[in-house]
């Protein structure tokens, strides 16, 4: 007699872990961006571009890099809880563009 038989919780549960670690590399990838928006809006905000290494950027006169090189000359004038309330708001301005990704949908909708 042979019967067809497997460990449908291991395989669940496999399947469960990837789909974690794959959320968890988005939620890094997201935090990491909503850094990045914080330190380029803190550069505009405080004409960075007047004093940033790059040239491109200097006439530009607008951040024109994903992790701006001139932040650290920026951000020792701003408390970590401000910097921090900031990256939040933009790490939820992300999410809806995500859950669109996910469902298919117009993101501004």
């Amino acid at each position: 007699m042979t019967t067809l038989q497997w460990d449908v919780e291991h395989l669940r549960d496999r399947a469960r872990d990837r789909r974690e670690t794959e959320l968890e590399k988005q939620r890094e990838a997201d935090w990491q961006e909503a850094g990045y928006s914080t330190e380029r809006m803190l550069s505009e905000t405080r004409r960075g571009t007047t004093c940033c290494p790059s040239r491109k950027c200097r006439r530009a006169r607008r951040c024109l890099w994903q992790a701006p090189i001139c932040a650290p000359l920026l951000l020792f004038g701003v408390s970590a809880d401000r910097a921090r309330r900031i990256t939040e708001h933009f790490y939820t301005e992300i999410q809806p563009r995500r859950r669109a990704e996910v469902l298919g949908e117009d993101a501004k909708a």
